[in-house]
């Protein structure tokens, strides 16, 4: 009996897993040409563990898993990607905030963002798309578009159809990255991310950069920064005279902190600030003088991406900057399989040791659209909390409890 026509042995030979890869790397939104020696906080390459994802947020969907109760997407700036990995004249496809983008550098070195596709008959700008001037070129009949997503050209033709432009989304290059302006209701930037002075000194040096993507959600991974018992638990270490406040669309945070691993060493003092929903820099006074910055994206539902620079100054050591990055990347690892794993609840059980969780949700809250009930928590039902006013707290050290599970005496 010959086969049927549908039968495997008939039919011609597919290399998914080959379609798969090519799929990820066109959309995949890290780093591509390795500048810096980019890799991820476990140490591998970045591009593998966004496939790996990827596939797995693929597979959450087919068998219902149900996703974080909260919007996918928060408003805001967020870190797209590293500045130096974006050559110019240089194209790329991205997949940001669930919708397809086209990044591309002007020959004047200014990097701009548009929507995907060419409005004539479809095209993907970025799929075989061109940089001439200022303007990138569309594949399939040359139309160009310039920076604020105009169509300036068609090449065959003196007429330029109204209405012949596509969404350009607000983009800033900070700090050695690119970030861009996400907004579900379509709102322009009514805030900015600072440039910090770090970045243009020429007594400080960029010593290394990190990209990552775990699944998660980006409320969850910065609601760590204020949730002060598992510091302990988690990292070994106490957080002391911790000050948080809260300022617009900005929280900072200062503390000090002591290592349970290694309790003769100086206790150092951080300084930590939060610019929206998805961007922290941290500044380290002593020794090891300089700044880390945590770029924060969700660059699709369930997918998490995380790019991180260190800039230490001229006089730090290779082997200490090394040190330090080494040992913020296990502090970052050490997270992330739980942030994978577990569950978001919005109203949580606090107690009067969990520090200001509830007031962080809070302040959350602006970036959504619609607000999400959370819960809450009084702020004078904390414990070691010595004044409150305008969202403003000054904690006393953390509780210390002997008996804590994985601690050390």
């Amino acid at each position: 009996m010959p086969d049927h026509p549908r039968s495997r042995d008939s039919m011609p030979d597919f290399d998914f897993e080959s379609l798969t890869y090519q799929h990820f790397d066109d959309n995949y939104p890290g780093p591509r040409h390795d500048a810096l020696g980019a890799k991820t906080v476990f140490g591998g390459d970045p591009r593998e563990r966004y496939r790996q994802l990827s596939l797995k947020r693929m597979l959450d969907q087919l068998n219902g898993r149900a996703p974080a109760p909260l919007p996918e997407f928060p408003n805001g700036w967020f870190g797209i990607g590293f500045a130096s990995d974006l050559e110019p004249q240089e194209v790329r496809a991205l997949n940001l905030f669930g919708q397809d983008v086209v990044l591309y550098r002007g020959r004047s070195g200014e990097a701009h963002l548009l929507d995907a596709y060419c409005p004539h008959l479809g095209a993907h700008l970025g799929h075989g798309g061109k940089v001439a001037g200022e303007n990138v070129v569309c594949p399939f009949h040359a139309w160009s578009f310039d920076g604020t997503g105009q169509c300036t050209n068609v090449p065959y033709s003196d007429e330029i159809p109204a209405d012949s432009g596509i969404r350009a989304w607000p983009l800033r290059e900070r700090n050695g990255l690119l970030f861009a302006w996400y907004h579900a209701e379509g709102k322009e930037p009514d805030w900015e991310i600072s440039e910090l002075p770090e970045f243009s000194d020429p007594g400080h040096r960029i010593a290394g950069i990190r990209c990552t993507h775990f699944t998660s959600h980006v409320q969850d991974v910065v609601e760590n920064g204020v949730d002060l018992p598992h510091f302990r638990v988690v990292h070994q270490w106490d957080a002391d005279q911790v000050e948080w406040s809260t300022h617009g669309p900005e929280y900072r945070m200062a503390y000090r902190i002591e290592t349970m691993r290694d309790k003769k060493r100086d206790a150092p003092e951080i300084h930590s600030t939060t610019q929206g929903p998805g961007y922290t820099f941290t500044t380290f006074a002593g020794s090891l003088r300089g700044v880390s910055t945590h770029a924060m994206t969700q660059v699709e539902p369930g997918v998490f991406q995380l790019l991180q620079i260190y800039v230490y100054h001229k006089d730090i050591p290779d082997d200490a900057c090394e040190a330090a990055m080494e040992g913020s990347s296990y502090e970052w690892a050490s997270d992330i399989p739980i942030w994978e794993n577990k569950k978001i609840l919005l109203k949580p059980l606090l107690t009067a040791d969990d520090g200001p969780v509830s007031a962080y949700r809070r302040w959350f809250n602006q970036f959504y659209s619609t607000p999400v009930d959370q819960g809450d928590v009084e702020e004078k039902a904390l414990r070691n909390v010595k004044e409150v006013s305008e969202g403003r707290f000054l904690m006393g050290p953390a509780v210390r409890r002997e008996s804590t599970p994985g601690a050390e005496s």
